[in-house]
């Protein structure tokens, strides 16, 4: 918790009361390495907080190959952001290369969160810049080669 804690408010300084509304919600879970947390074609119903392990986010191409985009780590958020804003199907494939463990903040609580606090809004709001330049650092080298589906 105390991992969370310091990157939220790296990212954004929040009062003891605001991060409190986060606490008793969040389930933490183990993912075998190997394991997918998100496949494509699954609606993403959550963000992921990593507290250990290592995963990596990838598609499939055309010819069946396996084309990564994106890592995560430890003390870091990972999600198909796309999908868990429309709560339309992934797009991408979110696998643990490690033995790893997540916290786990539900679609339902962090939309709750997002109308009860303005500190929460502006996270989401981070949060979704942050993918936006993820998409555009990343998917647009591929997406000019033909080969990223974003």
């Amino acid at each position: 918790m105390q991992q969370l804690r310091a990157f939220v408010n790296s990212l954004l300084p929040m009062t003891e009361q605001e991060f409190a509304r986060l606490t008793p919600h969040l389930t933490a879970r183990t993912v075998p390495k190997g394991e997918l947390l998100l496949e494509a074609g699954q609606v993403c119903g959550a963000i992921f907080f990593v507290n250990a392990g290592f995963f990596r986010m990838y598609y499939l191409d055309a010819d069946g190959h396996e084309i990564n985009c994106r890592f995560a780590g430890p003390a870091g958020f990972l999600t198909d952001y796309q999908s868990f804003i429309s709560q339309q199907p992934a797009r991408y494939s979110w696998q643990a290369l490690q033995a790893a463990e997540v916290l786990v903040l539900p679609y339902e609580l962090m939309q709750c969160l997002y109308c009860e606090s303005s500190a929460w809004t502006r996270l989401h709001r981070q949060m979704s810049h942050a993918a936006s330049g993820a998409i555009d650092e990343h998917g647009l080298p591929l997406r000019n080669n033909g080969r990223c589906p974003v």
